[in-house]
């Protein structure tokens, strides 16, 4: 079993032995018994449910359960989206440092003209 968490969500993955299947629970906790538990419709939405974590914690079905091959393939697209996310955010941020440059270039090595001023009595 494996546990994720991103930001408020977590993720919990559970390879079940024996049947080739991976089981994944995607949910967050809303209070100290409570959790909030994404399930898909039969539309392939996805619904959020909230239920009482004590008293169903061993009866929660997945969000969902995938043939392990299936499951594989959908990380591995995962895995491969997050790097376009991060270049998309480290090119973002390049640009702004090229113009924050630029501009600091023309403070520093723009000739400055000395005013100066005589109180006249």
């Amino acid at each position: 079993m494996s546990k994720f968490q991103y930001g408020e969500w977590e993720a919990k993955v559970e390879n079940q032995i024996g049947t080739g299947t991976v089981k994944v629970w995607l949910y967050r906790r809303t209070g100290e018994d409570r959790i909030e538990i994404a399930h898909f419709t039969k539309d392939g939405f996805i619904e959020i449910t909230e239920v009482n974590y004590a008293a169903a914690e061993a009866e929660i079905p997945p969000t969902m359960s995938l043939p392990f091959m299936s499951y594989d393939a959908l990380v591995g697209a995962l895995q491969q989206m997050k790097p376009v996310r991060a270049k998309e955010v480290v090119d973002a941020e390049l640009v702004a440092t090229k113009y924050h440059l630029e501009d600091m270039r023309k403070l520093v090595f723009t000739p400055t003209v000395e005013v100066t001023h005589e109180p006249s009595n």
